[in-house]
């Protein structure tokens, strides 16, 4: 077996995409809509007006994607997913594709992996975690079933506050699956995707794409918005509740 997928199924001037073997159209052709629409959104919410050609690359093989992307990350048990240099890595199984929920989910997180491209080229020194997935969640619109509906986001906010454990904001800057890190794997108290995603979400509606930018590109800014953000989150979600 190849180490990549060798076998090019869309291109276009924006990416190229390639796999071990032929998709049937449909996918393609929604994958290929999907990414553009949410290539140009994430673009234009970092304010950049071009960005360099993407390849990604769908792995129908666990293992095939797992030994490949081994050489620059440490693997998890739940990864399907990455991007390394000018590359997005996605696992892409037939089951998958037989339901349309799950084939969006795919389809949203090649666009949640190119967020993570793009944040990368926009910071200046040390990636915020809780920032970058957060903006990675809600650019990919991998919530959208909640951010179409109103009262599904109250359910959301309301298991958020009330039925899981809050983590504190420094858990949020700790990649890793323990409890005390981004994910909390072993106790399952709580969700840092989830909660990150919601902090930015709030960001974004209450304060503008412009200040999400800033904080983004200083350090010192973003620092001093931690000091007010959960305080001031939780009184939006609270009162988002009530209404």
């Amino acid at each position: 077996m190849n180490e990549l997928p060798n076998i090019k199924v869309i291109d276009n001037d924006y990416f190229d995409v390639f796999a071990n073997k032929p998709y049937v159209e449909e996918f393609l052709n929604r994958l290929s809509d999907k990414f553009l629409s949410q290539r140009k959104k994430i673009l234009e919410f970092f304010c950049l007006s071009n960005y360099s050609k993407v390849r990604v690359n769908l792995f129908d093989d666990i293992n095939q994607l797992n030994n490949f992307s081994s050489k620059y990350i440490n693997i998890s048990p739940y990864h399907r997913g990455d991007c390394c240099g000018d590359m997005i890595n996605y696992f892409c199984d037939d089951e998958a594709l037989k339901d349309n929920a799950k084939t969006g989910y795919i389809i949203a997180s090649i666009s949640h992996e190119f967020v993570h491209m793009v944040y990368h080229d926009t910071i200046c020194g040390i990636s915020c975690v809780w920032l970058e997935e957060g903006l990675a969640t809600y650019l990919s619109e991998q919530k959208g079933f909640i951010e179409r509906n109103p009262e599904k986001y109250k359910e959301f906010l309301k298991k958020l506050l009330y039925e899981n454990e809050i983590p504190q904001l420094e858990f949020l800057h700790k990649r890793g699956g323990k409890y005390g890190e981004f994910v909390d794997t072993e106790t399952n108290k709580y969700d840092g995707y989830n909660f990150s995603y919601a902090l930015v979400r709030f960001l974004c509606e209450k304060k503008g794409k412009e200040y999400v930018n800033q904080i983004i590109s200083s350090r010192l800014l973003l620092e001093k918005e931690e000091k007010i953000l959960m305080k001031e989150f939780f009184e939006y979600a609270v009162n988002i509740l009530k209404n």
